[in-house]
């Protein structure tokens, strides 16, 4: 079957176990709670839900699609640092696997996320990245998945904030970054 693989030990590469939490949620077939085999069926197999990797999915949008897929059904696994937001350090409430994993340490992060894919046994359908701030953000990601994805999708909120401000200040006139006239503002990414 694919999908997840049972235990949380690392196999191959030398990753503490404790980075990664309830990746049973990413198994298909799903186990059956009583006796955690996995469920028999004289039909031909279902095909596994979509695969979905959420880097963020703590707070704010994140969270919200979290819980958007978990509700589908989805495979879903959420990566972040680990840290409690608003009383839970599980905003799925276990429905999702769970990946420890810090930007901030690009290599390490690459090579969590290369662990992640390589025990759910498939590509993921998607990656949503809420949490990456800037290219070498999104390279880490990108260097752990190695391909192994269909589509990513990369969520700023940082063109909020641009908006925000900019209605803040009255919807006064604003020169483009590329310095053409005074229009809209122009987002770029600079690394």
């Amino acid at each position: 079957p694919s999908g997840g693989g049972g235990g949380d030990g690392a196999e191959g590469a030398e990753v503490d176990p404790r980075h990664f939490r309830n990746f049973e949620a990413l198994r298909w077939p799903p186990l059956l709670p009583s006796t955690g085999a996995a469920q028999a069926s004289t039909s031909p197999p279902a095909a596994p839900p979509p695969a979905v990797l959420v880097l963020g999915g703590s707070t704010f949008m994140g969270r919200e699609l979290v819980q958007l897929l978990v509700a589908r059904p989805a495979r879903v696994c959420v990566v972040n640092r680990g840290r409690k937001y608003w009383g839970t350090d599980d905003p799925s409430e276990g429905r999702a696997a769970r990946l420890v994993a810090d930007r901030r340490d690009a290599e390490g992060f690459a090579r969590l996320l290369d662990e992640a894919t390589r025990r759910l046994g498939s590509r993921w359908d998607l990656v949503a990245d809420f949490s990456a701030y800037n290219g070498r953000d999104i390279r880490a990601a990108l260097a752990g998945l190695r391909g192994r994805f269909g589509r990513y999708a990369y969520i700023s909120s940082d063109s909020v904030y641009e908006v925000s401000a900019w209605a803040g200040d009255g919807w006064l006139p604003r020169r483009r970054a590329d310095g053409a006239g005074e229009e809209e503002p122009c987002v770029a990414e600079a690394d």
